[in-house]
């Protein structure tokens, strides 16, 4: 396992356009990343996590404008896009095609992030293609606190480590907006009221 800071995002984007397996501090917790359209690396990132069968990953994206590429927006769900990413927010959108089925588990949705992290911005920008990305930790334990974690917990079954500060620790926010209404999935730091508020204003 390499161990590299956001000085080198040259060479983790290059692990990552080729398949590797990158570890990388976000605002909110330690995730781990490979590229979505990479059958060797998704099998490799459901591996290294013990991943239950039926729980896909998170797609994580640089620009808020390319979510139309992947996912069904229609003008509400875009006013919560522009209002809240980048951000500590995962919005669980109707997928479009483009997705791989084994992305998305064979499903009909897709969770979304644009983080609020200027250096993984800049590492996703370089990547160019987007990254699934669960949380840096075995499936069912709390996630890695920092990169020496990382190292005890993966040794080289990933490629890199990015060593780097976290944000506060308190995973995003998950919402579903496939229904008539947004549905917290799960409460982080983005409250559910500022949603419900954004979504209910009168344009």
């Amino acid at each position: 396992m390499q161990r590299l800071t956001f000085a080198d995002i040259p060479a983790a984007a290059a692990i990552l356009k080729r398949g590797g397996l990158v570890a990388f501090p976000t605002e909110t917790v330690y995730g781990l990343g490979c590229r979505f359209d990479d059958c060797l690396a998704y099998d490799r990132l459901v591996s290294v996590k013990r991943r239950p069968a039926d729980k896909p990953f998170t797609m994580m994206l640089a620009d808020p404008s390319r979510i139309g590429e992947y996912a069904l927006v229609d003008a509400r769900q875009q006013r919560l896009i522009a209002r809240f990413m980048p951000g500590e927010v995962t919005f669980i959108l109707k997928r479009r095609d483009t997705i791989p089925d084994r992305v998305a588990l064979g499903g009909p949705t897709i969770g979304i992030r644009v983080p609020a992290h200027p250096d993984l911005l800049e590492l996703l920008r370089a990547v160019d293609v987007p990254l699934l990305v669960p949380s840096c930790n075995r499936s069912g334990e709390p996630p890695a606190p920092d990169a020496d974690a990382i190292e005890r917990i993966f040794h080289d079954e990933i490629d890199a480590v990015i060593d780097g500060p976290l944000g506060d620790s308190i995973p995003s926010t998950v919402v579903l907006l496939t229904g008539a209404e947004p549905k917290i999935l799960r409460q982080g730091k983005v409250a559910a009221e500022a949603i419900m508020r954004e979504w209910n204003r009168e344009e």
